[in-house]
């Protein structure tokens, strides 16, 4: 600081302008409300499509996990009656794993469709 109190106040004025410069300067890089709504709506709708996706993703996984389960199951039991009765019909084991492989192409459009939601949605918020 300075010697006398005027060179003091002077410093301090100085100091406050090169502040002052330094805040505009900063507060010009951000960007302006409303631009960060829009980014914000934008991730949130992409966010909220994934995340559709994803949960029909998973819900088709496990429900087709459960039908391999039942479909395994099926075979055990057909094979420990076919011991045991010696005859097991070929056509009834093919109509049970036909009836039961219909729920994948379900599950796979439903999730397809979560993502294009949210493509659709990135894309109108632009």
């Amino acid at each position: 600081m300075g010697d006398n109190p005027a060179q003091t106040l002077s410093e301090i004025e100085a100091s406050r302008q090169r502040l002052e410069s330094d805040i505009d300067v900063l507060a010009a890089r951000l960007p302006q409300k409303d631009v960060l709504a829009d980014q914000a709506k934008l991730y949130g709708g992409a966010a909220a499509g994934a995340g559709v996706g994803l949960i029909a993703l998973v819900v088709a996984m496990k429900k087709r996990s459960a039908t391999k389960d039942r479909q395994r199951q099926a075979r055990e039991t057909a094979e420990a009656l076919a011991e045991i009765m010696d005859v097991i019909p070929v056509e009834a084991h093919a109509r049970v794993e036909h009836a039961s492989s219909r729920t994948g192409p379900v599950a796979l459009v439903a999730a397809l469709v979560g993502i294009a939601l949210a493509v659709v949605n990135a894309r109108r918020a632009r």
